[in-house]
């Protein structure tokens, strides 16, 4: 999904989605584990990046708990330590940390086992992104240059640029922007020599992140549109996503909030259809911060367009809506991983109001 020819393979999978359901379906049916297993590692980077993460996780999680799962000859643990990997990495992307963790941990003693030292740089990248996303910095900082010289002993220079993007993310979040950017230029740079299009969106994207951060709006949106035209080529819906997000941000920055709830409302549409709540929780808060920043420049228009966002108020009512601004809790969260499915037919229906 990553090579020269990604745009006939990604048509070619979207044509065989169907059957790829129908035989995991059967794989977990009848317990089926290891050609199910397989299956499910080769399609987890078309779940990750094409917006079905939700149904990746499920089919990886289901064929992980099956008995004949568990863990026997090198051979199988092997299988479920790149399992576990792959599901780990769905579930870090879709902020699931907690469910990340466990899966993890057993895959890196699986590694380590087998004496396996690229699977053991995976698995340190994984917990290091673990970390980071509980606060601990310098830990994820150590583990991640674990995972780069593992992988550069190894000869993979691909993942370990992707592991210096997440290194310059730690130290965007220790607050040293110059080194951060530093890092991510490197990459930019590493990724372009590489060929390797997918980095170079990636690190093009947190260019952009530390020059709105620094206050440079027309500069961040330069480098959003950048990363946007490569994962619009690269037909990436979840990087689109993120880059329609993070354009909305900087629209907003520069005082354009109206731009802004339209970028931040195409960027929710297709996270709403991947299920990933955390990215759906950022692009809900941003529309909310645009119609309350821009409530003011808007009152000689119509009053309601920008002010009115679909919320809950109570875990007794699925949805509410508040004119004057937003009130945003966990009840619409539950509704959308499906607790206002009343009928369960797999959907939920979203009212507007003008």
């Amino acid at each position: 999904m990553t090579g020269p020819h990604s745009h006939a393979w990604l048509a070619r999978f979207n044509m065989e989605h169907a059957n790829f359901r129908a035989a995991l379906q059967w794989a977990v049916r009848t317990s089926s584990v290891e050609w199910g297993l397989r299956m499910g590692i080769a399609l987890y980077p078309y779940w990750l990046r094409h917006a079905r993460p939700a149904e990746g996780a499920d089919c990886l999680q289901a064929l992980l708990n099956l008995p004949a799962g568990e863990k026997s000859g090198s051979k199988s643990q092997r299988l479920r330590a790149k399992a576990l990997m792959a599901l780990a990495t769905i579930e870090i992307e879709r902020g699931k940390s907690a469910d990340a963790g466990s899966g993890s941990n057993e895959a890196i003693a699986i590694y380590r086992e087998l004496g396996d030292l690229s699977g053991m740089a995976v698995a340190s990248h994984h917990l290091a992104m673990l970390q980071f996303s509980q606060g601990d910095f310098a830990e994820a900082r150590s583990m991640l240059l674990q995972a780069i010289r593992l992988w550069q002993d190894a000869g993979d220079l691909v993942s370990a640029a992707h592991a210096t993007v997440n290194l310059a993310d730690t130290r965007k979040a220790e607050g040293d922007l110059a080194a951060a950017l530093s890092l991510y230029q490197e990459c930019l740079s590493t990724f372009r020599r590489l060929g390797n299009r997918e980095g170079m969106a990636s690190s093009l994207d947190r260019q952009g992140d530390i020059e709105l951060e620094k206050g440079d709006g027309a500069a961040a949106r330069s480098l959003y549109n950048q990363a946007l035209a490569i994962f619009r080529e690269r037909e990436d819906q979840r990087g689109i996503a993120r880059a329609l997000i993070d354009l909305g941000h900087a629209a907003c920055s520069e005082g354009d909030y109206e731009s802004g709830q339209d970028l931040y409302a195409e960027g929710l549409k297709l996270f709403s259809e991947s299920g990933e709540i955390q990215e759906i929780t950022r692009s809900v808060e941003g529309m909310a911060l645009a119609a309350a920043a821009g409530s003011d420049a808007l009152a000689s228009g119509d009053p309601y367009r920008r002010r009115s966002l679909i919320t809950s108020s109570t875990d007794l009512e699925l949805a509410h809506y508040d004119n004057t601004g937003s009130l945003f809790t966990s009840a619409l969260i539950m509704g959308l991983e499906g607790g206002a499915d009343l009928n369960r037919d797999g959907g939920v229906d979203i009212e507007s109001y003008e």
